[in-house]
């Protein structure tokens, strides 16, 4: 019998600086801390709702793999992060951080070219 192996990768939290602050004095940048680790299954919950479109299911996606960021509101209180927050960003930083690319599971392996042939 096959034994399947459930279990809690654990996050991989990686910075990233976001391209609308490029240039700025790293103080005055803007960034973000994403959980790039293996796909979960709340990754897959957000990204099965048929009654979206792609960008907004990979935008869910990532929302829920941001950790932190360092965004203010005009009154200095810490932006929440959420879809509608994500969506107020920069249109280049949405893009930088959906190209983001999260870890493989562990044990996974490349298709070859005839494997993405078939």
């Amino acid at each position: 019998m096959p034994v399947l192996h459930v279990s809690q990768s654990m996050p991989n939290i990686k910075q990233f600086f976001l391209p609308s602050t490029a240039g700025l004095s790293e103080d005055q940048q803007a960034w973000v801390k994403i959980d790039v680790g293996p796909e979960t299954p709340a990754d897959w919950n957000a990204y099965t709702d048929a009654d979206q479109n792609y960008a907004v299911r990979m935008s869910r996606v990532m929302v829920q793999r941001i950790k932190e960021w360092n965004f203010v509101d005009e009154s200095g209180n810490q932006v929440p992060i959420d879809f509608n927050s994500f969506w107020s960003l920069a249109a280049a930083d949405r893009l930088y951080i959906l190209s983001i690319q999260l870890d493989a599971a562990p044990g996974a392996q490349p298709l070859t070219l005839t494997e993405k042939k078939s």
